[in-house]
């Protein structure tokens, strides 16, 4: 794999917090105006929605905000769903300092703008990336550098394989309040580009939670084991992406090696 051709092509980050509410109308409309002064934009869209129940209450919100680039664009996704969830996408090509202003802005505008106190449960980072690899067939290389077969003709279906893809998991492991952003929940998962033969699609989902994923029944949670989340947007995406790098450089190495 050439590492130094991994780019990003989408950025997609979520917070999950509470306690859950309504917010009505008029302050999701103050928001966004809020929002559109700190970017220094005017060409935000505004969508806002409240289902009700039969008996005409409200179950419920979202709150769309979108705006439209060439070769993409970005949306902010403000919803009660039981948590609270904030979600923040990039829908192209965008570098990282330019996600950093426009994620960490976004999020701080919200949760300084919305009334009352927020507890951040769990902060996810989705990163859609691509990759060229050597010998310009991303087919072969998922084939013979990570799933190992070896197309000797011994086997049919590995010579008429098609396409594949590849998925790695790795669960959570202990945090610290010196090390809030360590040991996260990964899935990474690889495939050949569709359109280009040449690079893998790579997708990373990398997921803070603040409390462990399962405590054994009649265990006491420690303290200490419950993780802040506290960091912006930008820490979580920027560890997520650091993650990903590591791993091209990784399968760059076993491939010149090999």
């Amino acid at each position: 794999m050439k590492s130094q051709t991994l780019k990003i092509r989408a950025v997609r980050f979520a917070y999950l917090f509470g306690p859950p509410r309504l917010v009505p109308r008029a302050e999701a409309a103050q928001l966004h105006s809020t929002i559109c002064d700190r970017l220094g934009l005017d060409d935000i869209t505004f969508a806002y929605n409240a289902p009700k129940s039969q008996e005409g209450n409200p179950t419920g919100f979202s709150l769309l905000m979108e705006r439209k680039e060439a070769g993409g664009g970005w949306q902010v996704l403000l919803e009660n769903s039981r948590p609270m969830r904030l979600f923040l996408s990039s829908l192209g090509p965008q570098s990282m300092p330019q996600l950093e202003t426009l994620f960490d802005a976004t999020a701080e505008t919200v949760f300084s703008g919305l009334d009352g106190t927020w507890q951040k449960v769990m902060a996810e980072a989705r990163v859609r990336a691509e990759c060229e690899v050597e010998g310009e067939n991303s087919l072969a290389f998922l084939r013979e550098h990570v799933l190992r077969f070896t197309p000797d003709g011994t086997d049919a279906e590995q010579n008429q394989l098609a396409t594949c893809s590849v998925k790695y998991k790795l669960g959570p492991s202990a945090s610290s309040p010196a090390e809030p952003l360590a040991g996260p929940e990964r899935e990474l998962s690889l495939e050949p580009l569709l359109g280009n033969p040449r690079s893998l699609y790579l997708e990373l989902v990398s997921r803070w939670t603040q409390l462990p994923s399962a405590i054994p029944p009649g265990n006491v949670l420690d303290a200490r084991r419950i993780r802040k989340i506290e960091g912006a947007p930008s820490a979580y995406v920027k560890d997520a992406y650091s993650f990903l790098e590591q791993k091209a450089r990784s399968l760059e190495t076993e491939t010149s090696v090999g």
